[in-house]
């Protein structure tokens, strides 16, 4: 799973159910649970911290979901850094008897590929200039939050302003690119961060 990869669960009917959504996972990284009407809009409830074996971990009550609009988004927001970054999700499981809705043809967000870099990814978005190098560094998986980057901030204004719904899937690169920045703001210079869009390599 790449940055902003995520999974969605529909509710439509909570029944008689009682109980925890839970969800069987594997890997190191941190998750934002998200509910909302499935039209784009969300909204924050929780943060998820999962680890590298494998467990089920509790994301909310149905009458959370049903309460939020009726769709759950489970969010990855954070990449690790030293340790594996596969991340593996085994099951989803709501409680006996929540019924789950049909999607909805044409309501389909418009799926976006970024590979671009650390921007991007938002790394460090939560930092400040008053931390020090060591600190940041001993730290710096909590100073990211993709959430609270730039490419986010993009998705929740188009979708404010246009209706326009992005899935957005980013992947971070070891490759700077001022150069093609240079020449595409001599083009444009109204331009700016294009090399967060274009790549050719990959890690």
């Amino acid at each position: 799973m790449m940055w902003g990869s995520s999974i969605s669960v529909g509710i439509s009917d909570p029944g008689a159910s009682t109980g925890n959504i839970t969800a069987n996972m594997a890997g190191e990284a941190r998750f934002a649970v998200l509910v909302g009407d499935g039209s784009g809009s969300q909204t924050q409830i929780a943060t998820l911290t999962t680890q590298k074996p494998r467990r089920s971990y509790s994301l909310t009550t149905v009458s959370n979901v049903i309460a939020g609009g009726g769709v759950l988004t489970l969010l990855k927001i954070t990449e690790p850094f030293v340790a594996e970054h596969v991340i593996t999700v085994y099951a989803v499981t709501l409680p006996k008897g929540t019924k789950l809705s049909p999607p909805q043809r044409g309501t389909e967000p418009i799926r976006v590929d970024v590979y671009g870099d650390s921007d991007s990814a938002s790394f460090g978005v939560d930092g400040s200039s008053s931390l020090s190098a060591l600190k940041c560094l001993a730290n710096m998986q909590s100073y990211e939050n993709f959430l609270h980057g730039w490419l986010w901030g993009l998705r929740t204004a188009l979708l404010q302003t246009n209706q326009i719904a992005l899935d957005l899937h980013v992947q971070a690169l070891d490759l700077h690119f001022q150069a093609l920045d240079l020449y595409v703001q001599a083009l444009d210079p109204h331009v700016h961060a294009i090399h967060c869009i274009f790549a050719h390599k990959h890690l």
